[in-house]
């Protein structure tokens, strides 16, 4: 307290005293004469004196304060509460000190740097001190003239000392003073101005006209004709937009009128679906109020509000008949990106009918082909052509052919427009089959065109998946491009063909470049920073490096030799002294440069990531090749990662896991495997509890459940797993299938578990077959960089299914055949080490023959 009530102290005994009273609360009462010498010394060390360290002499302490959301630093804390002990009893002119003080707690209440409570009990404490808060509210304002005058009586002042209405007198006479300086003038015009911000615009103008004319200024005037134009401009501007609006209100109203009237003399046809004008008419006001991406978005309730009620059932009515009668045209016969109105009027009346309950199924020759047809348009997917295509396949190849043959026909340029590529690329696997032998008659007629044709790739890789071509054969078209993109030294051409064609025979595709590479390559950086960027062209995620998302090749101990060849390519022909680095601050554009950067470190992660023996002496001979050097140091933390990987999948039980060797939840998992393991085990207590438990929840399961309603189930009970190590994650977006319905991780890995439920209408074996293989396998796990899939069916009702060259099955049968097909996957697919098919049978009859470990 003595260095408290000196006038002057020494402003680092004030602070050390101050920091430790505030953080051991040891501030004790004092009276207005003690506080106000303590606040005059608080504000001397802020103000700085000769003693005080620069960085701590700021006008605005922002070093003492505690940053916006943070904690209340001693200052906010202990200001406001000075002040508070500070105020006297009476209602006086207030000493210096107490603007001073204002000003400062303003300054940090306006940076956010404030206690909130000790501010508001300051503001109320001075709301009865009338000449206080008059005095300090004006000073606030002088300090800061642009906002200040509105902190302290605007419509909702937040200052420490605020104006109200009452005192509105005191205002007018302050603005009204001619002897007062200009600066001080100007801040009390100011403030009249923000204290009549609520008055009646009548009542405030005469009120600002009189402060003008009693005490005249240029600059006042200025101020006051400045807020009468724009008030004027915007009543103005505002009358002019209501009577347009009124204008087009009107106008569009006898349109609609006159519309309606030659609609209802047309009705008959609308209904009928032979009026395609009027159809088309109003499909397009439709779209005008569709916020949706699909162009068979509808939105009746548009037509029944501007038309009637009548004309909205006629049309429906119509339109689901519409495309039944009419063909669309194929994509590129009419002009680019241009999309017919018959187009939208079809699938609008498509969409209409599925949701009325048209059955797939029972569609007609000529339906199935308008079907094909209009959904070669749509953006993106639509939901009910797989179906479609899974049970049609030949009519629907048949249907959209044509509009593949003419995209197959483009140059490079135009191949954006795409539409029957495109849903042949979207479809399901038994289209790929249908239409494979019409795609290699093209590939042959094609033969010559080379580099030239856009659509290569994917006639390759999809004659290639339908096993219609082999490797040799693959290589032999891509052979010839490469070659001649070396000799024009196109070399990120090179590194983009060279990255598809590794994909499916990489030991080959190696060899031929480095054949080429020492015929044209020169030994040249640039050329292989080229290579290196046009291997990430095939990169799903082009703004990141390449080898945090896609795998030159496949990781098995086949591939580590290939991946240290290539790594040793990359890294004597890119150089590490001439880097790029990524500049802190500025936005990330990586370029060619960075993109081969990262194919060449990323390369050793993918060697550290395979398993095995293989790995380790590749790493092993690496580390000692750059012994010494930043990379070396680098390979050898690699080396010790992946054989402690190893040695933990190795130890199949740890001392730790000893006390928890009954329990099959309750042992932490230490590979992916291991995690695996766990997943099967809680899949067969769900499915037995479900199957044959006494408190079995079969009751809740019906046909037609959606599939979101099973994910979530299943989800919660994996949720409930006694002593659970693994996290569990749900896909919120199922239509988007951009992840699996289920996943669980841990940090060894992650499991990936797919559900498909089983009725009348869901699913079919080829169906179940295309989301085994090319969901599951081809875009999940990958995705997910895991080696571990479940596919769980929930049969919902009892059915038999139509197996591929086979009879009628049963749900077991079904079963079996999905595991024979997900042995052949595992076979194919070296990148996976378990699949699975786990049966849940929900019908109460004990069909299901649970799970098959593979």
């Amino acid at each position: 307290m003595e260095i408290l009530r000196t006038a002057d102290p020494e402003p680092s005994h004030l602070k050390g005293t101050l920091t430790l009273c505030v953080k051991e609360e040891l501030l004790p009462p004092c009276d207005p004469l003690t506080a106000t010498s303590i606040l005059r010394g608080l504000l001397a060390f802020l103000e700085g004196t000769d003693n005080v360290a620069p960085e701590e002499a700021q006008a605005v302490p922002t070093h003492n304060v505690a940053q916006q959301g943070g904690e209340p630093s001693w200052l906010s804390t202990l200001l406001p509460e000075v002040f508070l002990a500070a105020l006297p009893s009476g209602d006086d002119e207030p000493p210096e000190v107490f603007r001073r003080a204002a000003v400062y707690m303003e300054r940090i209440r306006f940076w956010g740097m404030w206690n909130a409570h000790a501010f508001d009990r300051a503001a109320k404490a001075l709301t009865n001190k009338t000449k206080y808060r008059r005095a300090l509210a004006l000073t606030i304002a002088e300090a800061d003239p642009q906002s200040g005058p509105y902190r302290v009586a605007g419509a909702r002042p937040n200052a420490i000392a605020r104006l109200s209405s009452n005192d509105l007198s005191w205002v007018k006479e302050l603005a009204a003073e001619s002897n007062a300086p200009e600066r001080r003038r100007l801040v009390a015009y100011s403030l009249l101005m923000a204290i009549t911000i609520l008055c009646r615009p009548p009542e405030r103008r005469a009120i600002l006209r009189v402060a003008i004319q009693s005490c005249d200024t240029e600059s006042r005037s200025e101020t006051w004709y400045q807020d009468v134009r724009r008030r004027r401009q915007d009543f103005h501007f505002q009358r002019e937009i209501h009577v347009s609006d009124i204008a087009r209100a009107t106008a569009k109203q006898r349109e609609n009128a006159d519309v309606r009237r030659q609609l209802e003399g047309r009705l008959e046809a609308i209904r009928s679906g032979t009026d395609s004008e009027a159809l088309e008419f109003v499909v397009n006001r439709m779209l005008n109020y569709s916020s949706g991406g699909k162009l068979g978005t509808t939105n009746i309730g548009v037509v029944a509000d501007e038309f009637g009620h009548e004309i909205a059932e006629a049309t429906a009515t119509g339109l689901k008949q519409f495309w039944r009668f009419v063909e669309p045209p194929l994509p590129r016969d009419g002009k680019p990106n241009a999309i017919p109105n018959v187009v939208i009027a079809g699938l609008s009346g498509i969409a209409l009918d599925m949701v009325a309950g048209f059955e797939i199924h029972d569609a007609s020759p000529l339906e199935i082909h308008h079907l094909a047809r209009y959904a070669l348009w749509e953006n993106g997917a639509l939901h009910w052509f797989e179906e479609l295509a899974n049970a049609f396949s030949q009519e629907v190849a048949d249907a959209i052919w044509p509009a593949i043959e003419m995209d197959l026909l483009v140059t490079f340029g135009d191949e954006y427009y795409a539409k029957g590529v495109n849903i042949l690329v979207q479809g399901p696997t038994v289209l790929k089959s249908r239409v494979a032998s019409y795609l290699s008659e093209s590939l042959e007629k094609q033969a010559n065109m080379g580099v030239m044709w856009p659509h290569l790739r994917t006639v390759l890789e999809i004659l290639f998946s339908e096993r219609m071509i082999d490797a040799d054969y693959l290589g032999s078209k891509i052979q010839p491009i490469l070659q001649s993109a070396a000799q024009g030294n196109q070399w990120e051409q090179v590194g983009g063909w060279l990255s598809f064609w590794l994909k499916f025979d990489p030991m080959k595709a190696w060899a031929s470049f480095e054949t080429l590479w020492r015929l044209f390559g020169r030994q040249s950086e640039d050329a292989a920073v080229n290579v290196g960027g046009g291997l990430h062209s095939e990169n799903p995620w082009s703004f990141m490096p390449a080898f945090l998302h896609y795998k030159l090749i496949a990781p098995t101990e086949e591939s580590v030799p290939l991946l240290a060849r290539m790594f040793e390519f990359f890294e004597s022909h890119i150089l590490r002294e001439n880097d790029l680095q990524r500049a802190s601050g500025v936005v990330y554009t990586p370029g060619a440069r960075e993109f081969a950067q990262g194919i060449r470190d990323g390369i050793p992660h993918s060697i550290r990531a395979i398993p095995g023996a293989v790995a380790h002496e590749a790493l092993a001979r690496l580390t000692e090749k750059h012994r010494g050097t930043p990379l070396g140091r680098s390979l050898h933390t690699l080396l010790e990662e992946h054989d402690m990987d190893d040695a933990e999948k190795a130890a199949t039980l740890l001392p730790q896991d000893i006390p928890a060797l009954g329990d099959i939840f309750c042992r932490e998992p230490h590979s992916e495997a291991d995690l695996f393991q766990l997943a099967l085990g809680r899949l067969e207590t769900i499915r037995q509890g479900v199957e044959g438990g006494p408190y079995s929840e079969r009751e809740l399961f019906f046909e037609g459940m959606e599939e979101r309603k099973l994910q979530i189930w299943l989800a919660a009970r994996l949720l409930d797993t006694p002593g659970r190590w693994f996290g569990v994650s749900r896909e919120d977006e199922v239509d988007e299938q951009k992840e699996p319905d289920i996943h669980l991780h841990h940090r060894v890995g992650k499991i990936c578990i797919e559900i498909k439920p089983l009725d009348a209408g869901r699913y079919t074996a080829s169906a179940l077959i295309e989301a085994l293989r090319d969901q599951l396998v081809g875009q999940y796990l990958g995705g997910l960089n895991s080696r571990h899939g479940i596919l769980v069916l929930f049969l919902l009702k009892e059915r038999t299914w139509q197996l591929p060259g086979k009879g009628r099955a049963s749900y077991p049968e079904l079963l079996e055949f999905m595991e024979n097909n997900a042995k052949e996957i595992l076979a194919e697919t070296p990148t996976i080490e378990n699949l699975m098919i786990f049966g849940i049978n929900c019908t109460g009859h004990l069909l299901s023959r649970g799970k098959k470990c593979l």
